[in-house]
């Protein structure tokens, strides 16, 4: 598993590089539809509401920007990653004070634990280098992102 790919799990149609909420339960709720309808998942409010419950318990929000909403979701047959960029930033009580431009929802079902905790080590490694960030940054298209993930 150590040459997991983040783009295995992702899906470019359910990605949403230009988000345009203004808080952190907007920005959520705008990524898990865009989750929802890019894999042509019928449980969007579980989803929600199981990711904002999550989120209620401790900020996801790693510092550099990124946040890593997540959640387990029983009704889900895989594991799922969405990716969004939100120009603006978004505050989300960030260990570093930054409003998050970049967020990550991963979700799954309780039996793939070991998948989830790997999507998270390892999309953290890669968003800790700022050559990374500053990729992502400018990648415009679902299309170059799932390249920048295909390492």
């Amino acid at each position: 598993m150590s040459t997991m790919k983040i783009a295995d799990w992702m899906n470019p149609k359910a990605m949403d590089l230009s988000l345009t909420a203004r808080d952190k339960k907007g920005a959520i709720e705008q990524l898990v539809s865009a989750l929802a309808k890019g894999n042509e998942l019928s449980n969007e409010s579980d989803i929600l509401t199981r990711v904002l419950k999550r989120e209620s318990q401790c900020s996801t929000s790693v510092g550099h920007q990124v946040a890593f909403p997540h959640a387990q979701i029983p009704s889900l047959e895989s594991t799922f990653v969405a990716f969004g960029k939100c120009p603006e930033g978004v505050p989300f009580d960030a260990p570093d004070g930054q409003p998050v431009k970049y967020l990550f929802l991963i979700v799954g079902p309780d039996r793939d634990t070991k998948v989830h905790l790997m999507l998270l080590a390892t999309l953290s490694r890669m968003l800790n280098r700022e050559s990374f960030r500053s990729e992502l940054s400018e990648a415009n298209t679902s299309e170059r992102v799932m390249e920048l993930f295909q390492d």
